[in-house]
């Protein structure tokens, strides 16, 4: 997924750390991309960068600010496993 930073302005694709999820091209993909979509709309969320380059992305920690992790609520929403 993409996330975007307000200061400075940047946006990039990162990976979420702790689990494995379907790629948008794979089945299922587009549907789960959605479900993240829907989770994060409109929020904002805090990142840790947890490791460099993993298949082309640098790897994340992402959660709400509640301190709900987005990929824990993943797996519970059975878009993911860990």
């Amino acid at each position: 997924f993409e996330v975007t930073r307000f200061w400075p302005f940047e946006s990039r694709k990162v990976r979420l750390w702790g689990i494995d999820a379907a790629e948008a091209k794979q089945a299922c993909g587009q549907e789960c991309t959605a479900a993240l979509a829907k989770l994060l709309q409109g929020r904002i969320v805090y990142i840790r960068r947890i490791k460099g380059l993993t298949y082309g992305r640098d790897v994340y920690r992402v959660a709400l600010p509640t301190g709900h992790d987005v990929a824990a609520a993943m797996v519970r929403q059975g878009w993911a496993w860990d």
